[in-house]
């Protein structure tokens, strides 16, 4: 339907609305002569100074040891390679440094330099070599919160081991409570239903427990520890060595705080079954165990203290009203497809669900009919769509490339380009629209690609927390979305502005498709039970679970809400499925 000629254009061809043309970065020798046009290649840290071709020849043959870089590298180690001058001798660049106090001196503070902070005489060492001795105690350090994520990642592995034998378990004593019952007289029958309710009932609410610990205990424990790293890492990478010497002290004492932190035991009641000599009837027989002993099971156990706060992450507190959602989502309609190679999607525009499948996007009407293709005639399959501003944006794949097409609400098209290499080893992938940028996860480098649909300029944000395993993504507000990484179990929200995660739920339900509800609550379809886990979108806390219907093999891979409707997409079998979501105020 659409000629290729109509789309092409590539993403860096896209106008620029918004901003102007990067200003070129002078040759110093140059610009001293006047001629402030001639643009630097190269950038000597030595001496320092930019060069053009020409400089840049007359300085290597009078410097021939010296280590120039690119100028693209300068501008990515610009803030590193700046030379800060000293706070009382602005005019004087740092030489030295003490190793005790980590005070920094120009030569005119040598003159009249005081006593050093901790009661000596100050341990002064030029300020490179104070970096460097630094870097190694902080690699020590980074080294030591790494041994702890491990302990704790085994911890959280263990305990998923033992929740599935616990499930195991369980059944197999309703088994015996019920052939048991059925060998007694029908004077006692009922002592065995009110039996199975209790021990199921309380069996229940330890397996709550180990899933709580699990997740909010040892998964808040290995987010922190996870998120401090990674600042360490990037500020070890990107900082200055000043503003690290600086800062030394405090990285220290906080990453000390969690390492050494113990690490509370897991205490929960072991509910078991007991046949007594007379009556022959089974009871329930209740005792406290530790179930798995994460320290030494001779330490005696006291209080811990808070760490010291951590200024990795906004610190998000829920001020919304407690909201009690119905337990089981009322059925409205399902609608069934023939197989799709990409799978199936949907997205809301206009109070309206819209399903896109194959080359073609339709719209559920509102007598729940399906209507007629709002846009057809794609090239490729289509993999997901969305919506933003009364603009579908449609991401297909060809061959190993992924593209994405733009059409207005009448379903002319706009344009075409290519967004990112496709992981040849899974079709499936989605992405968001917020505030005319597409958020497109790249699972194989691990990162995210941030497109402004307006002009602009790509953005790439690292995120060494995506697996190449099922990846969802949804669209918080303006600047934060969402994401799901499948296989490693992380939900976490990240701010795509200032690249901050803002906080990290490590699940144990196996999630698939998310999707934000009124900007407050996140719901996840769980492959695990079949079922919504709802969270607190400002904290990461989960607070409810919402039973659905879905029929055996279909799991949620994709979700839209319109007004109070949940629409879930299924697959591998083509399907939509729709809910009533029933909510009230808790008072």
């Amino acid at each position: 339907m659409f000629g290729s000629e109509a789309f092409d254009v590539s993403v860096d061809s896209l106008p620029d609305y918004n901003l102007e043309p990067e200003p070129i970065i002078a040759c110093d020798s140059c610009f001293q002569k006047g001629v402030s046009n001639v643009a630097a290649v190269v950038y000597c840290p030595t001496c320092p100074v930019k060069c053009c071709p020409a400089h840049q020849k007359l300085h290597n043959e009078v410097f021939v040891s010296h280590q120039s870089i690119s100028i693209e590298e300068y501008k990515v180690q610009a803030k590193r390679l700046e030379v800060k001058s000293c706070a009382t001798h602005e005019e004087l660049p740092y030489t030295v440094g003490c190793r005790a106090c980590h005070e920094l001196f120009c030569v005119k503070c040598l003159a009249g330099l005081a006593q050093c902070s901790k009661g000596k005489a100050h341990q002064l060492l030029p300020i490179d070599d104070l970096f460097e001795e630094l870097l190694k105690l902080i690699d020590q350090l980074s080294a030591e919160a790494l041994g702890k994520e491990k302990i704790i990642s085994t911890l959280i592995k263990k305990i998923s081991v033992s929740i599935s034998n616990y499930e195991e378990d369980t059944k197999e004593m309703v088994k015996l409570v019920h052939k048991t019952k059925e060998q007694q007289l029908n004077a006692i029958r009922a002592h065995y239903a009110k039996l199975e309710s209790q021990l199921v009932k309380k069996r229940k609410k330890t397996q709550d427990e180990l899933v709580d610990y699990a997740e909010n205990n040892l998964g808040q424990s290995l987010a922190k520890l996870t998120q401090y790293r990674l600042c360490i890492q990037s500020g070890r990478k990107y900082c200055h060595k000043v503003d690290i010497i600086k800062s030394f002290k405090q990285t220290k004492d906080n990453i000390q705080s969690l390492t050494k932190k113990d690490l509370s035991p897991l205490r929960i009641q072991s509910v078991k079954l007991k046949l007594p000599d007379h009556p022959p009837t089974l009871e329930l027989e209740m005792s406290p165990i530790k179930l798995i002993n994460l320290e030494n099971p001779k330490k005696s156990v006291s209080p811990v203290g808070k760490p010291n706060p951590l200024n990795i992450c906004k610190l998000m507190e829920s001020q919304q009203p407690l909201v009690v959602f119905s337990a089981l989502l009322s059925p409205i309609h399902q609608y069934e497809f023939s197989p799709s190679k990409n799978g199936i999607s949907v997205c809301s525009s206009k109070k309206k669900i819209y399903v896109g499948r194959n080359q073609t996007i339709i719209r559920i009407e509102k007598g729940l009919e399906l209507g007629g293709p709002v846009v057809e005639g794609f090239d490729e399959e289509i993999c997901h769509i969305s919506e933003c501003c009364s603009t579908f944006y449609t991401l297909t794949k060809k061959e190993d490339t992924f593209i994405v097409y733009t059409h207005d609400c009448n379903g002319k098209p706009d344009r075409r380009w290519a967004v990112v290499n496709g992981d040849t080893t899974e079709s499936s992938m989605n992405f968001v629209v917020i505030d005319y940028q597409l958020v497109v996860p790249d699972r194989p480098n691990k990162m995210l690609v941030v497109l402004p649909t307006k002009g602009g300029v790509r953005k790439i944000i690292s995120c060494p927390f995506l697996s190449k395993g099922f990846i969802s993504i949804a669209a918080v507000d303006e600047t934060s979305v969402v994401i799901n990484d499948a296989l490693s179990g992380r939900l976490y929200r990240l701010d795509i502005h200032s690249n901050v995660v803002m906080w990290i739920h490590h699940s144990t339900d196996q999630l698939l498709g998310i999707h934000c509800y009124k900007g407050k609550y996140l719901f996840a379809y769980s492959k695990k039970d079949g079922a919504i886990k709802v969270f607190d979108i400002a904290t990461g806390k989960r607070f409810g679970c919402l039973a659905i219907d879905l029929p055996k093999d279909f799991l949620g891979y994709d979700m839209a809400i319109a007004k109070q409707t949940l629409a879930i997409a299924c697959g591998p079998e083509s399907a939509v499925f729709l809910y009533k979501i029933e909510e009230q105020i808790q008072k």
